[in-house]
């Protein structure tokens, strides 16, 4: 009986850590996540999507995510999906003039030939190394824009959060399996142990009799 007791404790006790672990478990600080997003502009225009890239990974609190993305996805949970606007000042920054520049053609790295949108390396006034694009071309000078291409730009996201570190959203499903469907399956394979262990010590009740006695005839 000890043992069937400790059978049905630890039973319950996994049951009851599984249920937490699938429920509970929210997007914070530190987590690994998985994620499928859309990136549009205001006019519509969709700049990025993971429908053609696939989903993408990132861990929360690191500084690879913008800002305003980042707090979005603090509190989610796998399956969640929201949509978000984002100020060019949680985004990319705010468009910055000194970071435009006019160089001569002869300033160009030796054999580079400039053409429009192409990116360039190039050292900032702080002695800094930034990627530029070639804006602008002349026949003796060149313009270069060392601002981010989303700069000064509100920006639209649609997120969907896929996965916190090894829990994700089921195959098929699109959700995650409910904590209080672990819960009762759990409870209800220990009620069904406890039960046949009881059956199986039940004995049989069997008629007996101190003496032979022979059959009538």
């Amino acid at each position: 009986m000890k043992k069937t007791w400790m059978l049905l404790l630890g039973i319950v006790l996994v049951s009851l850590a599984l249920a937490g672990a699938f429920v509970e478990k929210k997007a914070k600080l530190g987590s690994n996540v998985t994620l499928n997003c859309t990136l549009m502009l205001p006019d519509g225009t969709v700049y990025y999507t993971t429908a053609e890239s696939g989903p993408f990974q990132a861990t929360l609190g690191d500084g690879t995510l913008i800002s305003g993305f980042e707090e979005a996805v603090l509190g989610m949970q796998v399956g969640d999906s929201k949509t978000i606007t984002v100020p060019p000042e949680k985004a990319y920054g705010l468009y910055r003039s000194d970071l435009v520049g006019v160089i001569s053609r002869d300033q160009l790295p030796e054999g580079l030939q400039p053409e429009l949108g192409k990116r360039v390396q190039t050292e900032l006034l702080d002695g800094t190394q930034a990627t530029a694009v070639i804006t602008e071309i002349t026949e003796a000078t060149v313009t270069l824009d060392a601002n981010n291409p989303l700069a000064g730009q509100t920006l639209i996201f649609d997120i969907e959060l896929v996965a916190i570190g090894g829990s994700s959203i089921s195959t098929g499903a699109n959700q995650m399996i409910p904590g209080w469907m672990i819960v009762i399956s759990s409870v209800a394979t220990a009620g069904f142990v406890f039960f046949n262990s009881r059956k199986g010590r039940r004995l049989t009740p069997v008629r007996s009799s101190s003496s032979f006695r022979r059959p009538h005839r």
